[in-house]
């Protein structure tokens, strides 16, 4: 069985504001919750 899309674009937000938007404890100490909408396509390297 797979995961639904919603549940991957809230992995996803998660990652991006735990590594992009707050730098692992860096800044943006108070963000709270990231939101990706409208995405058609998303390529990432690791």
């Amino acid at each position: 069985m797979g995961t639904t899309d919603q549940l991957l674009r809230e992995i996803v937000a998660e990652g991006f504001k735990e590594t992009y938007f707050q730098d692992n404890g860096a800044r943006a100490v108070g963000l709270s919750d990231v939101y990706l909408t409208n995405i058609d396509y998303l390529d990432v390297e690791y």
